[in-house]
């Protein structure tokens, strides 16, 4: 509930800045997705899929790193006076800005699997149903734990390493920060 009005009260630009994270998210998928429905089209190449799941990386590696940067300029995750004292420490602003690079990055995996779908000719109704049907192999099923673990892997790899780097930092004696 927290987020939500976080997310109500957030200045447009911060709600643009999650829906990037979001765009990349579920085009990091969409490549993840497109990887699988290639090598199922393809049962034979397994080095060819191999190559592609690889060029995924790259990817994937600048979705994480977007994600962490738009959470670390979130100004809701920076502490403020007062917040401790109704139990938003450092600690659990930390929690909170995981838990948003979470649900925006998982917005744009569920995104990205209803285009790959669409394009794949599952699901029917709209223009362009299975145009690429033969590249993502429509003729075979899906595997529902392949599926989920594809399109798990950003939004966890991104949420890990938000709270990586935003976690509190401890100060030894004779240290000094501005908290400000």
């Amino acid at each position: 509930m927290l987020a939500l009005r976080l997310a109500r009260g957030a200045h447009p630009v911060v709600l643009l800045r999650r829906l990037a994270v979001a765009a990349a998210a579920g085009g990091t998928g969409f490549l993840l997705l497109c990887t699988m429905g290639y090598a199922l089209g393809h049962p034979d190449a397994g080095r060819a899929s191999v190559l592609r799941l690889l060029w995924c990386l790259p990817p994937l590696a600048a979705t994480v790193q977007l994600a962490v940067a738009v959470a670390r300029t979130d100004p809701g995750t920076r502490p403020h006076q007062g917040l401790s004292a109704v139990g938003l420490g450092p600690n659990r602003l930390m929690i909170l800005a995981a838990v948003n690079t979470l649900v925006s990055c998982t917005l744009g995996s569920m995104l990205a699997l209803l285009f790959f779908l669409h394009l794949r000719g599952d699901l029917t109704g709209l223009p362009m149903d299975g145009d690429a049907a033969e590249l993502l192999g429509a003729g075979q099923p899906l595997p529902l734990a392949a599926v989920l673990t594809l399109l798990a892997l950003v939004p966890l790899a991104a949420s890990v390493a938000a709270a990586v780097v935003l976690r509190p930092r401890r100060l030894r004696p004779g240290d000094e920060r501005d908290h400000a």
